[in-house]
């Protein structure tokens, strides 16, 4: 992605590959979607909706009955992932 980017429509390759940097840097180096802005030069608003994305396509594999389990579980996570 070029860091001179001033937002605008991505291309599916574009935003998939995106979204999987946004997955990596978010869900397994735990960096805040500001930082991850930062480090892809994309707006911070595009990786927060990334990042809600990736919540409604795992929250999708779970049967209707345990959704708001899950929900809560990533309140849990996220909150202990910012008092750190």
């Amino acid at each position: 992605m070029s860091s001179k980017k001033a937002g605008g429509p991505y291309t599916k390759q574009q935003q998939d590959e995106r979204r999987k940097k946004v997955n990596e840097l978010y869900f397994e180096k735990r960096l805040t979607a500001v930082n991850i802005a930062d480090v892809l030069g994309v707006n911070r608003n595009t990786v927060n909706e990334d990042i809600k994305l990736a919540y409604v396509q795992t929250g999708e594999s779970f049967p209707d009955d345990s959704i708001l389990l899950f929900l809560n579980q990533i309140k849990k996570m996220e909150a202990q992932i910012n008092s750190s």
